[in-house]
Parts: C-alpha cells; structure tokens; sequence
C-alpha cells in the first residue's frame, strides 16, 4: 500500500506542477520567458549530491515522513521541456478565445490544455511511475520506521538476503535443498512481482506513449 500511495502521488504532483511551470514558459508574450528557460536549463547540468539533499530533508522535517517520498524531485527541467514543447504545438487561437471570453490562466490550462495534452501527461506519467515504482534507494536514506517503507524495500532484503545465504550460509543452504526453495527462484519470483504492476499498466497508456515523445521531443 506504501509502495501505491508512493507512486500515485509524486506522478499526480509531477504532472500538476509540471505542467503549472511549463504553460507560463509556452506563452509567446510572457517577460523574461528566455531567462526563466535558461535558470531552468542550467539546473540539469548541477545538482547539490546526496549529501546536501539530505541536510535539506532534516531541515524541512522530511526525515522519516512518507511525503519526503512524494514531494522531492517533483519537478524535472526535462519533463517542463517536454511539456512545453507539446503545449507550443497547441492552436494558440484556443487561449485567445477563451481568453476573449473571460477565462483565466488557471482555467485556459486545467479546462483546455491539460485535456489536449493526454498524450504527453501519459508519456510523463509512465516514466514517473515507473522511476517512483523501483525507488527503494530514497527509502534507504530517507525512511528508518520500516512501517513506512515500499515494497522495494522489503523485496530488496528478500534479494539480499538470499543472495547472501547463497554466499555465506551453508546450515541455510541445506535447509534450502532439503525444501526444495532455491535463492534463484525466489530472487526471479521477486523481480516479476516488481514488474507486473507496470506491465499492466503499460498496454493502457503505449497509444498515447509513442505520440507524446515524438510530440514533445520534435516540435517547437
């Protein structure tokens, strides 16, 4: 359940906010609209580290609370490029019209643009999904109550652990053959146990995958 909530929430938010930076950035007439491209720009090639990060977590009081999982790396220069080029693509008639009738900025982007831009919203959706869904390594920096953790989490320990009783422990081992359970079959049981809910979920959205890349990374 973790894992769901996890996963459902940093993709809502990275859509929301995603989408809220970009659609300033697509507007022809807004101020400083190079400037703001280059600032965000220059955020992809410079990163504080791992270090830093989390001395930004305990001082937002994020250490150990299930929102550092959903909350941090909401945004991604790559994803408002992405976004913005799929928007620039949109008839800019559309926002004069509704601008014309009284509309604002908020409203022209959830009641016109968002439902235009299904393709590029499933495009960033599945890449977030499935980045947050195999994340167990903000888990093991972030997270100490083990009642918090994913399901990578524990799956990585199941990993791990027979991996190292495949190594080290030869009492375990023997208690494995005698069973009949092997570390491999449990390690392969494992790893199709992380990729069947993204399997499912991929067959839903490929449609709209394939336009929303070509769209967003070709157009602009």
């Amino acid at each position: 359940m973790n894992t769901i909530i996890y996963t459902a929430g940093h993709t809502v938010l990275v859509i929301l906010l995603t989408a809220m930076t970009a659609y300033p950035l697509s507007i022809k007439t807004l101020p400083f609209k190079n400037g703001f491209t280059i600032f965000l720009t220059f955020t992809m090639f410079f990163s504080g580290g791992t270090i830093p990060t989390y001395l930004l977590m305990r001082h937002l009081h994020l250490i150990n609370n299930r929102l550092v999982m959903i909350i941090p790396f909401a945004v991604s220069t790559y994803n408002v490029i992405l976004f913005r080029t799929f928007f620039l693509g949109i008839n800019s008639e559309l926002r004069e019209s509704a601008k014309i009738d009284g509309a604002g900025e908020m409203r022209i982007l959830f009641q016109i643009i968002l439902p235009l831009s299904k393709a590029i919203i499933a495009t960033v959706g599945l890449f977030t999904m499935v980045g947050k869904w195999n994340d167990w390594f903000s888990a093991l920096i972030y997270l100490t109550d083990e009642k918090k953790y994913p399901v990578q989490m524990i799956l990585r320990k199941i990993l791990f652990n027979s991996t190292a009783l495949n190594m080290n422990d030869a009492r375990m081992m023997e208690i494995f053959r005698l069973n009949a359970i092997n570390p491999l079959t449990i390690q392969m049981a494992t790893i199709v146990v992380i990729s069947f809910p993204i399997m499912c979920i991929y067959p839903f959205l490929q449609k709209h995958f394939t336009k929303g890349v070509l769209l967003g990374g070709i157009k602009g």
